[in-house]
């Protein structure tokens, strides 16, 4: 990863005003992840647990994790421009992790302290994850669960990635090089390290299923579509006669079978 490429993502964030819209749709998208850390709650004894985000960024899923006062969480990020932005989130929260300049492959962390260790966006971003990774094993506890979260190969049937990776040729990607993983390919890297898959979870929608699932939602956004008669009578139909119908066959989709189609796959693992 470039150190130039971060320094430049993050400073553009930290001119944002707030962060009130970041936190809602992470708070919307992201259910699985934090279901996944509900499911680790329930599997660990104590009255007091540590958790680490590696690479935290904005650290707003940090945040709201720290809502819960069972969870001592600490947020670390080579980008110090990101640990400006963690701190400003914090603004929005009443409890705040604690925030570290970090190397994500050499933690300044001892052996097993953690309880929990995850990282959201950050292993597709290494040519070589296992570094990583290894240090996020080295420093959970051998009873602890490691939670990674990354973009889908298959996401949008493949066109996503298609997407992604023709901008990054052209260097129009924001976010500098990056790759993807299947699930095939992250209880493969887990069990190399000792890993045991748990479960698995996807989440965000990608062009066509993003219509198919929220198509009230899509016409909105649309400016061509907002203008066009048909699409107001559909919307009006679909809300009044098929909307609770869709809802439920794209909930049972996306629980069932969505870290093969939808933008980003989280796989949870439990350290043998």
């Amino acid at each position: 990863m470039s150190d130039e490429v971060w320094s430049r993502c993050w400073t553009k964030w930290t001119s944002k005003p707030d962060f009130a819209e970041d936190i809602r749709q992470h708070l919307d998208e992201r259910k699985v992840l934090y279901r996944f850390f509900r499911e680790c709650l329930n599997g660990l004894a104590g009255t007091r647990l540590k958790v680490l985000e590696v690479g935290c960024g904005s650290a707003i899923d940090s945040h709201i994790l720290a809502e819960d006062e069972r969870l001592e969480i600490y947020g670390g990020d080579r980008s110090r421009e990101s640990i400006e932005v963690a701190q400003r989130v914090s603004q929005h929260f009443s409890r705040a992790p604690t925030f570290l300049t970090c190397d994500a492959a050499h933690l300044s962390f001892p052996e097993e302290t953690f309880d929990i260790v995850f990282s959201q966006g950050l292993i597709e971003h290494f040519r070589e994850p296992l570094p990583s990774l290894q240090e996020q094993v080295r420093v959970l506890k051998s009873t602890g669960y490691l939670i990674v979260d990354v973009p889908q190969k298959y996401a949008g049937l493949g066109l996503y990635s298609l997407r992604k990776h023709w901008k990054i040729k052209r260097g129009k990607w924001e976010w500098g090089w990056e790759t993807q993983y299947s699930y095939l390919e992250l209880k493969k890297l887990g069990r190399s390290l000792g890993l045991t898959p748990i479960c698995v979870g996807g989440y965000a929608f990608d062009g066509l299923f993003n219509f198919l699932a929220n198509p009230d939602i899509m016409i909105d956004k649309k400016a061509y579509l907002r203008r066009l008669k048909v699409a107001q009578a559909f919307k009006k139909f679909y809300l009044h006669y098929l909307k609770p119908s869709n809802d439920r066959v794209w909930d049972w989709l996306c629980r069932r079978y969505g870290h093969w189609f939808l933008i980003c796959i989280v796989v949870m693992f439990k350290k043998q």
